[in-house]
């Protein structure tokens, strides 16, 4: 059940040495941007309607393109998890970081969500 509006943040990371060797559970050595912020943010619409806003889809959450579908898996679960499969809102997801640069641009987007949708909503 979606409150009134919530925010979740996250920020970017930058890995400098061993970027492909974690893949194999090689140490590296990484460091967070926190100035390199995405913004998640949620309000309520009295409709069913749910919406996201994105500098990559504005629309309907049913009609995400293929690259977003780990977005709608995410939000799926999440709101099956509260209860909120009815609830109507629209999603803003606002970003500094740039996609496909290794700065953790995917993780910092479901992290903002994950923390959107706790703060806005309670467990059933």
């Amino acid at each position: 059940m979606v409150k009134q509006q919530g925010i979740g943040t996250s920020h970017a990371k930058i890995i400098l040495m061993g970027e492909h060797s974690v893949v194999y559970g090689q140490p590296a050595i990484a460091f967070p941007l926190p100035n390199v912020k995405l913004t998640a943010t949620i309000e309520h619409m009295p409709t069913s309607e749910q919406l996201i806003a994105s500098r990559y889809y504005n629309g309907p959450l049913s009609q995400l393109p293929p690259a977003m579908r780990g977005i709608q898996k995410l939000i799926g679960a999440l709101t099956q998890r509260f209860a909120g499969e009815k609830d109507g809102w629209r999603l803003t997801i606002a970003s500094e970081l740039p996609a496909e640069r290794g700065m953790g641009s995917s993780a910092a987007t479901a992290i903002a969500i994950v923390r959107v949708f706790l703060i806005t909503t309670k467990s059933p």
